[in-house]
């Protein structure tokens, strides 16, 4: 099951918060996502949540592999249970500064090569018309709170305004 909603664009407001949204939806073994869907109600055997930042607007997508067995009628049932309760109460702080410390130790290791940061450095200048606003770009993170993650979340998380498709395969 595939599930996207429109998200702000890259570097705009609500882009960096939304990136946080992914981060304790579907981050790891502790996400929101996992613990609801694989651990604690066991529909399905991945799920992921991921901010794709692009120019004129992002897209903000969640996959889920049901278990086999498990309609995706249910299993799309569950995900917006998780997603009404985020909307609901948001992060708690201690997600949301754990998954801002890992998103800037991956900013940070990611430019670990002479190409990665000419990357960096000329993204930065399109964006913000200087090339040196790495700090900038990690702020955007730094600053964001608890509200401002949920409400971005009650903003984008819109359930009649988004993309769902349903994979099936079938053994003959």
């Amino acid at each position: 099951i595939y599930l996207v909603y429109h998200s702000p664009a890259a570097f705009q407001p609500g882009d960096a918060e939304m990136d946080l949204v992914a981060a304790t939806l579907g981050d790891g073994l502790t996400s929101r996502l996992y613990q609801a869907l694989v651990y604690e109600n066991p529909l399905a055997s991945e799920v992921t949540a991921y901010q794709e930042s692009m120019l004129l607007g992002s897209l903000f997508s969640i996959e889920a592999t049901a278990k086999p067995g498990v309609e995706l009628d249910r299993l799309e049932q569950a995900i917006d249970e998780v997603l009404t309760a985020y909307r609901q109460s948001g992060p708690t702080p201690q997600e949301l500064e754990r998954h801002k410390a890992g998103i800037e130790y991956g900013t940070i290791n990611r430019l670990q090569s002479v190409t990665a940061k000419a990357d960096a450095l000329n993204q930065y200048q399109f964006f913000f018309g200087e090339p040196n606003s790495f700090r900038r770009d990690l702020d955007r993170y730094r600053r964001a709170t608890a509200e401002d993650v949920k409400g971005w979340a009650q903003k984008v998380f819109t359930p009649d305004a988004r993309g769902l498709v349903f994979v099936t395969e079938r053994f003959s």
